[in-house]
């Protein structure tokens, strides 16, 4: 523990060196040297204050721009055979805020922009209750696929099939309009109806896809 505890503290010297000054740098050292030896911090060595706010600790999760369709157990997000790119199923969890998606207001404004050229996020409370889990998590599954396949060099273009999972098919026709925004060439379409989802009742789709790599 010792060990990983002074590997994290060398990690957080080097993300703050160059936003703090040569005093309030030593402080920090002194202070982190201190933690991971089970020390307590002698008075007058404010370690709060020496360290920014921004710092990450042990245990931190990346940005989600880099999380990015990883997946939530031990299984690959994706793995190139030849020139085919297989992707497990992807579901609506933001995983920089540990949650799953089910409004609009959990999606960036470009997305809710998208969405309201096709007559969703209307700003009426009695229509958008019903319809923002399923529309919400559509557009962030597809746009989680997108930016697994761009990691690997692909556009969404060269993704030609997609299984799609739903807790209840009466979901598909608002899915499939989303779907449009990132396939309107059209795609191999499987569609399944499945009794439940992992890791919660309020995951409503579930999407795996397989693309074409150059």
């Amino acid at each position: 523990m010792k060990s990983v505890l002074n590997a994290a503290a060398r990690r957080n010297m080097e993300a703050v060196k160059e936003k703090l000054g040569p005093e309030a740098l030593s402080q920090a050292a002194q202070a982190i040297r201190l933690r991971s030896e089970d020390m307590p911090a002698p008075a007058g060595l404010k370690a709060a204050t020496a360290m920014p706010k921004a710092l990450p600790s042990v245990g931190d999760a990346p940005s989600s721009a880099n999380q990015a369709g990883q997946p939530l157990a031990n299984y690959l997000a994706a793995k190139r055979v030849g020139n085919l790119l297989y992707m497990s199923g992807v579901i609506a969890v933001d995983p920089a805020a540990k949650k799953v998606i089910t409004s609009y207001d959990d999606l960036p404004m470009h997305a809710r922009e998208e969405l309201r050229a096709l007559g969703y996020d209307t700003g009426q409370l009695s229509v958008d209750i019903f319809e923002a889990p399923i529309v919400a998590q559509s557009w962030f599954v597809l746009s989680r696929i997108r930016e697994i396949a761009q990691q690997h060099g692909a556009q969404m273009s060269d993704v030609f099939k997609l299984v799609q999972y739903f807790r209840d098919l009466r979901h598909y026709p608002a899915y499939n309009r989303v779907r449009q925004i990132f396939c309107p060439a059209g795609v191999v379409s499987t569609v399944v109806e499945v009794s439940g989802m992992l890791p919660s009742s309020e995951v409503w789709v579930e999407v795996e896809a397989t693309a074409l790599l150059a």
